[in-house]
C-alpha cells in the first residue's frame, strides 16, 4: 500500500476501514466463523504476510509532481506470479 502521507492525516480511520482500504478492515467481514476468529485470522495474516515481504505500507511511496499527476513506485516480491495486477486509486481531498 502507498500513499503520499501518513494515512491518518489523509483521512479518519472510519473511512480508512468502511472503505476497506486497510488490510484490517477486510477482517471485520461477516462470516460463518464468527467475528472473533475472522479477525484474529485476519490479524495474524496481514503480520505474517508483512513479516515475508509480501505486504507493506509505505506513507510517503506517493509523489504528486503536480495537482493532479503523481507518480508511485512499487516493487513486487520475486516470487509474486506473473501475469496482470489490478491498482486501486483512491483520492482523498479534506478528508473526503
Amino acid at each position: 500500500m502507498l500513499s503520499s502521507a501518513r494515512l491518518r492525516d489523509i483521512t479518519d480511520i472510519t473511512t480508512l476501514t468502511t472503505e476497506y482500504i486497510l488490510p484490517e478492515a477486510h477482517t471485520l467481514v461477516a462470516n460463518d466463523a464468527g467475528w472473533w476468529k475472522t479477525a484474529v485470522f485476519g490479524r495474524e495474516l496481514v503480520r505474517l504476510m508483512t513479516e515475508q515481504g509480501l505486504f507493506g505500507v509505505n506513507e510517503g511511496g506517493v509523489n504528486f509532481l503536480s495537482e493532479n499527476f503523481y507518480s508511485a513506485r512499487l516493487t513486487l516480491p520475486s516470487n509474486a506470479p506473473p501475469g496482470p495486477y489490478i491498482a486501486l486509486t483512491y483520492v482523498f481531498k479534506d478528508g473526503r
